[in-house]
């Protein structure tokens, strides 16, 4: 079991190792986006290093997705809520 000042290191460094987290899902996603423009700007769908140890994709992907919004408005909403499932989880939120 653990004590308070455990506890308290611990979110500590829960808190630091998030804020971290968040800077570098920032630097990943600036870097990303330099190179998707450069990709587009030369119509690029692969881009290597030198030495073609790194290679960078971008391309156009199409997915279908059901529209639950559209189908729970249509003819067919009572369907819908037939089969609405309610699901329980935890959630861990740390501010």
């Amino acid at each position: 079991m653990m004590n308070n000042t455990r506890i308290n290191e611990v979110l500590t460094e829960l808190k630091e190792y998030s804020k971290m987290k968040k800077e570098l899902e920032a630097e990943i996603a600036k870097l990303q986006d330099e190179c998707k423009n450069y990709m587009t700007e030369n119509q690029l769908t692969e881009l290597f290093n030198d030495d073609k140890s790194i290679v960078a994709r971008y391309n156009e992907v199409i997915s279908n997705r059901f529209d639950t919004t559209a189908f729970k408005k249509s003819e067919w909403s009572e369907l819908y809520q037939e089969y609405l499932k309610k699901v329980t989880s935890m959630r861990f939120t740390l501010e």
